[in-house]
């Protein structure tokens, strides 16, 4: 990537994010920074929080994620780890879900782990989420294990961080885990192939969004483009997940 394509990049970008600040500001406003739907309803985030941030307002972010979210609240696991927990939206939204869970949130960005914190506060969970910086597989081999779920968003380190040779107790984890083929080449098949003789394994895929199931949108008085940046995640084409059950569970 050239040094001009680069500067494009950061063009557009800080262009995207002035328009969802707008955005954001009417549908937050809307809904009282409070998560209107998905598994994670009523859970309140801060404005700006992450890039898909008026996404998870509306809560259709991830929402090919929203059945295997629910199938791990319905686990009760004691423990939640979160890998890149950004601003606070799964590793709060589990701890409010699964009132008797301890989360660990782990993000390398100082400001998103004081977002992280703040949220947990304004969510009354803070005691029972623990933030700290990276995460690494001896931390990894400390905490995981029966009864603990990984939840795992971390930009192409999971096909070092999730290796059970390196960490055996992920053979008895559960894992969901973004897989980033778009920053390392055929990450996926060597990931989930680690896992295939311990785990049933649910390799999931992306699916469009239709801004017409939101009616926060229309009442916050959007334009159809601006609904349609609204609910996007802003990932690549092709992105997919994987949700990993141990058969030994």
């Amino acid at each position: 990537m050239t040094v001009d394509t680069l500067r494009e990049l950061v063009v557009r970008n800080a262009h995207t994010r002035a328009v969802l600040d707008r955005i954001g500001n009417r549908v937050g406003a809307t809904c009282h920074q409070q998560v209107t739907g998905g598994p994670f309803a009523g859970l309140r985030l801060e404005h700006n929080h992450d890039f898909g941030w008026v996404a998870t307002l509306i809560g259709c972010y991830e929402m090919e994620l929203h059945a295997a979210i629910e199938h791990v609240i319905a686990s009760t696991p004691r423990r939640v780890i979160n890998v890149g927990c950004s601003g606070g939206y799964y590793g709060v939204g589990f701890a409010r879900r699964i009132p008797s869970a301890h989360v660990i949130a782990f993000d390398i960005d100082a400001l998103a782990r004081e977002t992280c914190i703040r949220a947990a506060l304004e969510n009354r969970v803070a005691s029972r989420v623990d933030v700290r910086a990276a995460c690494t597989p001896s931390t990894l081999e400390e905490l995981a294990g029966p009864g603990t779920v990984i939840f795992s968003d971390c930009e192409g380190y999971e096909l070092q961080l999730l290796d059970p040779d390196v960490v055996p107790a992920l053979r008895e984890t559960a894992i969901v885990v973004e897989l980033h083929d778009v920053w390392v080449p055929n990450l996926a098949p060597r990931l989930l192939a680690r896992f295939t003789q311990t785990h049933d394994i649910s390799h999931i895929a992306m699916v469009p969004r239709t801004a017409s199931r939101y009616p926060i949108l229309k009442e916050a008085g959007l334009s159809d483009s601006e609904m349609s940046l609204a609910v996007s995640d802003f990932r690549p084409q092709g992105m997919t997940w994987a949700y990993m059950v141990p058969r030994s569970a």
